[in-house]
C-alpha cells in the first residue's frame, strides 16, 4: 500500500468507527430496557395531586394519580387495568365514583430513576362545602371546598 493510499483510507476508517459507535449505542439503549426491574405498587410511592390547593363549590377538581420512583435506577410496573376512583365531602353520604377500566397500548409503565409518572387523571365536582376527599388506588388527598365564588 502506498503512502497516498493510506491517506485516502483515513476518512473511511473514521466513518467505520462512527458507524460502529452508533450501532453499539443503539444496541445498548435497546437491550438495556430488558434489564429494567419490574416492581409492584408497594415498591412505589403513590400520590394523588390536585391542580389547586382550594376550590369553590361546583368548581371542577382535576386530580392526577402519580407513581413515584424514588430509586436511583429506572423501574417498570405492570399496568393496572381495573381500579376505582372516588371523591366525597367528609360527612356527606353522597359519593362521586367510577369503576375505571383502561386498555393501555403497553404492558408496562416505565418510570425513570428519581422521577414520577402520571398514571390516571379524574375530574370531580363537589356539591357541598367542606373537606373533599379523593381516593384512587389506595392513595388519597383532601382539599378544602368553600362557598360559591
Amino acid at each position: 500500500m502506498t503512502l497516498s493510499k493510506m491517506g485516502e483510507d483515513k476518512p473511511n476508517l473514521l466513518y467505520l468507527v462512527i458507524v460502529i459507535g452508533l450501532i453499539a449505542s443503539v444496541g445498548y439503549i435497546y437491550f438495556s430496557q430488558f434489564n429494567v426491574p419490574i416492581v409492584t405498587l408497594r415498591d412505589l410511592r403513590v400520590e394523588v395531586v390536585t391542580d389547586k390547593p382550594e376550590y369553590y363549590l361546583n368548581e371542577s377538581i382535576e386530580a392526577t394519580l402519580y407513581f413515584y420512583n424514588d430509586r436511583s435506577r429506572p423501574v417498570k410496573i405492570k399496568m393496572i387495568l381495573h381500579f376505582s376512583s372516588i371523591g366525597y365531602t367528609e360527612g356527606d353520604t353522597e359519593r362521586i365514583g367510577a369503576d375505571v377500566h383502561i386498555s393501555p397500548a403497553e404492558k408496562y409503565l416505565f418510570i425513570p430513576a428519581n422521577s414520577r409518572a402520571p398514571y390516571f387523571q379524574a375530574t370531580f365536582r363537589p356539591r357541598s362545602p367542606g373537606e373533599f376527599i379523593i381516593r384512587i388506588l389506595g392513595a388519597s388527598v383532601t382539599v378544602p371546598v368553600v362557598g360559591v365564588n
